[in-house]
């Protein structure tokens, strides 16, 4: 559910494939932070059907490489 002012924003999708695609787009950030998506038809009428679903490994941490070597100037 979203307010009226988002549903008009030029970001939002206007149609199903549009949605779909901004969905594809960010599904690799969306299972980093542990949620999986699945796309596939769900009935028998062949209706598309996206599944969101928690990731197994759940979310992944991110790391930080830190360099503790002295400059040298």
């Amino acid at each position: 559910m979203v307010s009226d002012a988002t549903r008009r924003s030029i970001r939002w999708p206007k149609a199903p494939k549009g949605l779909s695609s901004a969905l594809r787009r960010i599904a690799l950030t969306l299972r980093a932070a542990g949620i999986e998506l699945q796309f596939g038809r769900g009935n028998e009428q062949g209706r598309r059907m996206v599944s969101v679903l928690p990731t197994r490994a759940g979310p992944k941490k991110s790391s930080v490489i830190v360099n503790n070597r002295a400059e040298e100037g």
